[in-house]
């Protein structure tokens, strides 16, 4: 192959060798075989009726002959002449006995009937009448036809194919001629007409191998044709692509223009006469309108081109066309997404302010030009754009979550990978994202990191411990929201469910090894403890045996147990914010539809509760009804992170978990810093205690992520695990109270601080329960309720 390489090198050097002369003779050759073709089949196909129609005319000018002559039409200057007449008759009725399929015989026939007629006409000198000398000449022109028309045979058309097959230059065009033909097609876009020509004459090289394959009766015709078609439609788009690259080429000079040009905007629905001058920019909009003409010239190209068989695969122009601006729109928008959402894991200030800026500046340039330019290119502009960036998002999705999956979903299973328009597959940039989404959504969760950030629910911002300043609150959601889109909201929520589900596993593995199995004796010992009443009989307060077996257990179970439930909580948190946005979004862009999901969704809700309280009432279809809504809900915002089930959670492995999480919410309350408060601040310090006091220890997490990921991680069991723990905290809380100091003619009017931070923690969960009412009143005296109510 080098060897050959080598010689074709030399030859072409030495012999000036041009592929553009060449392409150009083979488009002009191809051109012309094509229509000889198309004319030959056309005479194949109208052969018997053309020859009909002409032996019908030539019988019936004999006949009009013999009339003439036999007295019946009498001609001036004619004399009867019976003699005449008998033969008009006679060759009247060999013209009729012609016959079509035996083409020699009547090929013969027709030689001497027309020589018959031309000395009939010398012998009897008829050349006097131009009348009867008219009638022969055109009797022997279309005897002559019929003679060309006979002559036209099926073995005339395969001759045209044969010498018309290219299969010698199958690899040659596909290889080197690619550049030649783009080229061509962007100097002259309606050189494609020509270079149609050459495809339907490449396609000729699927004959021979398909009759060799029939004529030995082969399974395989159909795989084969299939195949080779393929092929061919692939070297067609190949070739055809650099009209949409030409096309976008000038896409972002427009974008250009009306991007960073602020001095072209767009006119209003009124505008006043002193300013049109201010608006009219001749020079800009003429060469706006320029690059649009542009393009739509390049489009036109493609256009020209009519429904077309390739091998066995009919081409659509204009479906060509929309899968090349498909496709090279799709490349536009991954390139975008993958080189703008880059971050440095180590910066201090976060690069979310700066990056999600730029690329909805990017994304919206793209879609407002695409929007312009739609309907000269005579397609749909905002469809194709909402359905490729659809689909890029989804499959950079895809394959982030692939991550979460035992069984990967490769590009030949995937439902939003295409052949025709492949979304691009980039190289990942860190070790642990293998797309965009995964480094924009890693971002977010470094910039809210719960060892370093504390969170403010009534301003719904996260904001550093140290600086105190906000690093992450409803304006970057928006920013988020306007790099990505609504459909990037959803999915990088998608995204964040497959991480906590993964997280929640490894906590439900951590409590089964861990817990369950080296720490047993440990917790029935602390049951018996607390069933046998010997803390309340005590002067000291419960936290006593609480704390004890939270030091006993610190660093092999509670300290990595935190860990992974802040974790929960800080994804659950981000989810909730994201839902929030999605929310609003949809309800003041789709008020109609957010309102119908929304009451649909509450009859669903109230037809399953009825069922569970009345079996006899019907159960709501859950194919497909509950699944299309579900998927509905989670696009809008209507869904609730916090309330679903992501896991299967063995129960009877995981017996411990209420005593667990019980000892877990005592110890990290009494070691936290700065402790839990319900106040705006969140930076308070306990009674007697300067601000300036607060030590952060290494082991920081914030309580309201502690919060979010242990109700989400209870929510996987029964409810009655939720019941169960505050049991025990509700036990915890009465026990503490009895043994407080208090006078006895006056009742308790103030808690303990810690006591106080517990009963607010499970405020805050039963607030995020769906029962929220009965868990507090059920556990806790009304009046301790009311004194934490007053803290």
């Amino acid at each position: 192959m080098k060897a050959y390489k080598t010689v074709f090198e030399l030859v072409s050097t030495h012999s000036n060798f041009n592929h553009e002369t060449v392409l150009e003779l083979l488009m002009n050759s191809a051109q012309l075989e094509l229509k000889v073709k198309r004319m030959f089949r056309q005479l194949l196909a109208e052969k018997v009726s053309h020859w009909t129609k002409l032996r019908a005319e030539c019988e019936s000018r004999m006949d009009e002959l013999s009339d003439v002559f036999s007295g019946v039409k009498p001609l001036t200057r004619v004399e009867k002449n019976d003699h005449l007449t008998g033969w008009f008759k006679e060759v009247k009725a060999q013209i009729a006995s012609l016959n079509h399929e035996e083409w020699t015989a009547a090929g013969r026939k027709i030689l001497q009937l027309s020589q018959a007629l031309e000395e009939v006409q010398e012998f009897h000198q008829l050349e006097t009448n131009l009348y009867v000398k008219q009638f022969l000449n055109d009797t022997r022109q279309q005897l002559d036809q019929m003679l060309r028309i006979i002559n036209v045979k099926q073995d005339y058309l395969s001759a045209v194919e044969s010498i018309m097959d290219l299969s010698y230059a199958w690899g040659t065009l596909m290889n080197q001629y690619i550049p030649s033909m783009q080229v061509l097609i962007k100097r002259d876009p309606t050189s494609v007409i020509k270079l149609k020509a050459v495809f339907l004459k490449l396609s000729t090289a699927l004959l021979v191998p398909l009759i060799r394959i029939t004529q030995s009766k082969s399974p395989d015709r159909i795989s084969v044709s299939q195949y080779y078609s393929n092929e061919l439609v692939m070297f067609m788009r190949t070739v055809l692509q650099i009209i949409p690259k030409s096309m976008f080429a000038l896409l972002a000079q427009i974008i250009q223009l009306q991007t960073n040009n602020p001095s072209l905007r767009e006119l209003p629905t009124k505008l006043e006469k002193e300013k049109l001058a201010d608006y009219a920019l001749s020079s800009q909009r003429f060469e706006v309108a320029r690059l649009t003409h542009d393009a739509s010239v390049l489009a036109q190209g493609v256009l020209m081109m009519k429904n077309t068989m390739v091998g066995v695969i009919r081409i659509d122009p204009r479906q060509l066309l929309e899968d090349g601006i498909r496709k090279e729109l799709v490349i536009q928008l991954a390139n975008a997404l993958h080189s703008t959402l880059v971050f440095n894991p180590k910066a201090k200030v976060s690069e979310l302010n700066t990056k999600l800026p730029l690329l909805a500046q990017k994304i919206d340039g793209f879609r407002r030009s695409f929007e312009y330019i739609q309907d000269y290119v005579n397609l749909y502009g905002l469809k194709i754009w909402q359905e490729e960036y659809t689909r890029v998002m989804h499959y950079n999705v895809e394959r982030e979550c692939n991550l979460f999956l035992r069984v990967k979903v490769t590009d030949q299973d995937s439902q939003f990978q295409s052949s025709y328009i492949p979304i691009p597959k980039h190289q990942p940039l860190d070790p642990e994202s293998t797309t965009f989404v995964g480094r924009l959504g890693r971002e977010i969760l470094r910039v809210t990191d719960y060892h370093n950030t504390v969170f403010i629910e009534q301003s719904s911002t996260w904001y550093d411990l140290k600086t105190r300043e906000p690093v992450f609150d409803t304006v970057l959601v928006q920013k988020v929201a306007d790099g990505i889109g609504p459909i990037g909201l959803a999915l990088l929520d998608k995204f964040f469910s497959f991480m906590l589900v993964k997280r929640l596993q490894n906590a439900e593995n951590f409590i089964r090894k861990k817990v369950v199995s080296q720490q047993e004796e440990t917790l029935k010992a602390f049951l018996k403890t607390l069933s046998s009443g010997k803390t309340q009989s005590s002067l000291d307060p419960p936290s006593k045996l609480y704390l004890s077996v939270f030091a006993k257990m610190k660093e092999a179970i509670f300290t990595p147990l935190v860990g992974v439930l802040g974790r929960v909580g800080q994804l659950q948190q981000v989810r909730v914010h994201l839902n929030h946005k999605l929310s609003l979004m949809a309800c003041s862009h789709s008020q109609y539809l957010y309102s119908c999901l929304h009451t649909l969704n509450d009859a669903i809700m109230n037809d399953i509760r009825a069922h569970y309280k009345d079996p006899s009432k019907p159960y709501p279809r859950e194919d497909p009804l509950l699944v299309d809504l579900a998927e509905y809900l989670n696009h809008s915002g209507l869904s609730d992170p916090l309330n679903k089930v992501y896991i299967a959670c063995p129960e009877p492995m995981m017996k411990f978990v209420a005593v667990i999480s019980a000892i877990l919410i005592v110890g990290h309350l009494h070691k936290s810093s700065p402790p839990f408060s319900r106040n705006m601040s969140n930076f308070v310090s306990p009674p007697n205690a300067s601000s300036s006091a607060i030590s952060v220890p290494s082991d920081y997490v914030d309580s309201r992520m502690l919060i979010l990921g242990l109700h989400t991680f209870l929510k996987q069991f029964h409810n009655q695990m939720m019941h169960e723990v505050f049991s025990l905290l509700g036990d915890y809380v009465t026990a503490y109270v009895s043994v407080l100091p208090c006078d006895s003619s006056k009742p308790v009017s103030e808690l303990p601080f810690d006591l106080s931070q517990l009963l607010h923690f499970m405020r805050q969960m039963a607030l995020l329960s769906q029962d929220n009412d009965a868990l507090l009143s059920d556990y806790i005296a009304p009046h301790i309720l009311e004194l934490s109510l007053h803290m």
